[in-house]
Order: structure tokens, then C-alpha cells, then sequence
């Protein structure tokens, strides 16, 4: 008999399940592999620089990332790349680290989850690679094949209401719900479950975990 899972282990994704920021790497892809001009690789790196310093917000970083690039091509050619991306990257992306929680976290017979901030369109292809339970990401909008907007941004509260809603759905105690992240921007999350691991945490992120005696994983 298959046991029903008592614990809930929550990953985010970029620089936390993976090294990198997957969005930004399949930019990077498909500037090399010619499906993006050179300009518009210019314009998304700008883009990603000034949300890293802070003066660009998640919302604001996925409307201009629409704008520049993805409602010019078909929804369905974009996830064919995305595959072919990922056939590519995927392993020489995984941080080795929280990957082996991953694992341990299916072992011990938990439910599995990835929640990003990333477009759904690519975490969704990632979490099948992963082979986790459930899934989530910024959503975006579909029409005639092609993105037509921002349907909702997956942020750190998101992330944490997510979190207890799902738990409270399963009858399991947020307490036995453990959550993984590198972002100070999943504070929220962080707060909300019973154990918090921080992933190579920044400055701020890193004081807030002694202060809280969460886990570090560096």
C-alpha cells in the first residue's frame, strides 16, 4: 500500500533547484542559436540588470521580456525550444546540492514542489524533467498560439499563500512543510512554513536566517 505523504517540500528554481536564472539562460540560448537577434538579446540583458539592482520589479521584468520578444513567435514553437533548451542545459544547470534534497524529499515519500517566479511556460517543461508533484509560475496568456499578456506574477506571498493552501488541503501541518530559496523576495514563504533552508543566501537573507535559526545551505 502506498502511503499518503505527511511532509511538503517546496523548491524555488532559479539559483536554488538550478545555478543560473533559467529565463535569462534560455535568452542566452536562443541569441546563440539564432533565434533571437542580437538587439533584442541587448534589450533582455538591460532588462535583467536593472531588476537585479532593483530598479525593475518582477511584474515589470515579464512585460518588457513579452514586449521585446515572446508575442512575436508562436506559443507552440516556443515550448518545442524550450525542450531542445533543456536537452541542451538542463544537468550542467541542476545545483547538485539541492538537487540531492530533491531526491530525498521523493525518498522519504513527500510531496514535491517547485514554485518560481519564472515564466509557467518553463518551469512546467523543468518540473517534468524533476518529476515533482506539483508546480507553479508567473502566468501568462495564450491566445490564437500566442502570448498576449501577464495573467498573474508568482511572488514570495504567492508563494507562501500557495503553500498553505495546498498544506491545508492535504491535512498536513505547516509545520511539516519545509520550503527552499535563495531570494529575500521569498521572505514570505520562508515565514510561513516550518522549516526554512536558504540557498546561498545574500547578505540580508543570511542575517535573517541566523536570527531565525533557519538552515543555510551554501
Amino acid at each position: 500500500m502506498i502511503k499518503t505523504p505527511t511532509h511538503l517540500s517546496v523548491f524555488d528554481l532559479d539559483h536554488t533547484l538550478l545555478t543560473q536564472n533559467s529565463s535569462f539562460k534560455f535568452g542566452v540560448y536562443l541569441y546563440q542559436t539564432g533565434k533571437l537577434a542580437c538587439y533584442k538579446m541587448l534589450l533582455l540583458v538591460a532588462c535583467y540588470a536593472f531588476h537585479k539592482i532593483g530598479f525593475c520589479s518582477f511584474r515589470r521584468l515579464h512585460i518588457l521580456c513579452l514586449k521585446i520578444y515572446f508575442q512575436f513567435i508562436s506559443f507552440s514553437q516556443l515550448e518545442s525550444w524550450i525542450e531542445e533548451f533543456l536537452d541542451c542545459h538542463f544537468e550542467k544547470m541542476m545545483n547538485p546540492v539541492v538537487v540531492t534534497k530533491l531526491f530525498e524529499a521523493k525518498k522519504s515519500n513527500h510531496y514535491t514542489m517547485i514554485l518560481s517566479t519564472s515564466p509557467c511556460f518553463l518551469v512546467k517543461h523543468v518540473a517534468k524533467r524533476f518529476q515533482v508533484d506539483y508546480w507553479n509560475g508567473t502566468s501568462y496568456i495564450v491566445d490564437n498560439d500566442k502570448l498576449v499578456g501577464i495573467a498573474s506574477v508568482l511572488l514570495g506571498s504567492d508563494k507562501a499563500k500557495y503553500v498553505k493552501s495546498f498544506s491545508n488541503e492535504k491535512g498536513l501541518p505547516i509545520q511539516q512543510c519545509t520550503a527552499y530559496t535563495d531570494h529575500i523576495a521569498d521572505l514570505p514563504l520562508l515565514e510561513a512554513v516550518g522549516n526554512a533552508v536558504a540557498v546561498n543566501p545574500s547578505k540580508k537573507l543570511r542575517t535573517l536566517c541566523l536570527q531565525n535559526n533557519w538552515t543555510i545551505l551554501d
